[in-house]
C-alpha cells in the first residue's frame, strides 16, 4: 500500500527532482525548495531548463532510499533567483499524481540487454579448458534486473557459486557490476537462465542501479 504524504513530507523526503515535458523529454534537474500551499511547491531550476519549460510539465521527485513520485504540474510563477546566477525560482502546483514507484528489493524490471561477462572460479566450471586461466569472456543476455540482482540467459553451462562481472553500459555513467550465480533454470532450446545476486555493491553502485530501474520504468510507462 502506498503511504499518503502531505506536501511538506514530499519536499523533505523527495527533494531532488527532474523536469520533463509532457512528451517525456528530459529538460534537466531541479531542487524542491519549499511549499507555499496544498500541493504547491517551489523549485530551484537552472536557467537553461526555462527555455523548454511550458506551463504544463512533468516533475519526478526522487529519493534513492524511497523511490520516485511522478506528477503532472502547472507553472504558476517564476523569477530570477536573487542570490544565484543562472538560476530561477519557480512555483508550481502538483495537479495529478501519475505514478509512484517504491524502492523494493523484490521488484524486477524486464530488460533485454546483451553483455559480455567475465566468468571466474574455474574449479567449478566445466567450460574452462586451462586451469591457469583466471577468467573467460562469455556473451549473455540480461533478462531482468532488480535492486539485488539480475537474471542472465546463455547457452553455456555455468555453475552455482561462479562469480561474474561486466560493465553496465546502460547507465548514464557505466560501471562494473559483480555478481554470484545462485540458481539455474532450463529455458528450452539450449538456453539456461541463471539468477545472480550482486556482490561488492557499494552505495554509489546501488544508487545507479535503482536510478536506472526507476527512470527506465518511467520511460516505459
Amino acid at each position: 500500500m502506498i503511504e499518503k504524504l502531505d506536501t511538506l513530507e514530499i519536499i523533505n523526503r523527495y527533494g531532488a527532482a527532474k523536469i520533463y515535458t509532457t512528451e517525456k523529454v528530459l529538460l534537466g534537474k531541479a531542487q524542491a525548495a519549499g511549499k507555499f500551499g496544498d500541493k504547491k511547491i517551489s523549485l530551484k531550476i537552472d536557467d537553461n531548463i526555462m527555455d523548454g519549460l511550458n506551463t504544463s510539465f512533468i516533475i519526478i521527485l526522487e529519493n534513492d532510499a524511497y523511490g520516485l513520485i511522478t506528477y503532472r504540474a502547472v507553472l504558476t510563477e517564476f523569477r530570477k533567483a536573487p542570490e544565484v546566477d543562472n538560476m530561477y525560482e519557480v512555483k508550481c502546483e502538483l495537479m495529478e499524481t501519475l505514478e509512484i514507484i517504491q524502492r523494493r528489493e523484490s521488484f524486477k524490471f524486464k530488460v533485454s540487454i546483451p553483455v559480455i561477462i567475465a566468468l571466474y572460479d574455474s574449479s567449478k566450471s566445466p567450460i574452462f579448458d586451462n586451469a591457469s586461466r583466471t577468467h573467460i569472456k562469455i556473451p549473455v543476455l540480461v533478462k531482468d534486473i532488480s535492486a539485488s540482482g539480475i537474471l542472465i540467459i546463455t547457452k553455456e553451462e555455468l555453475q552455482v557459486g561462479n562469480i561474474i562481472d561486466f560493465v553496465f553500459e546502460e547507465a548514464k555513467e557505466p560501471f562494473l557490476i559483480e555478481a554470484e550465480i545462485l540458481r539455474s533454470q532450463d529455458y528450452g532450446e539450449g538456453d539456461i537462465g541463471y539468477g545472480c545476486r550482486f556482490i561488492n555493491l557499494d552505495a554509489d553502485k546501488d544508487m545507479k542501479i535503482n536510478r536506472y530501474i526507476f527512470e527506465s520504468q518511467f520511460k516505459k510507462k
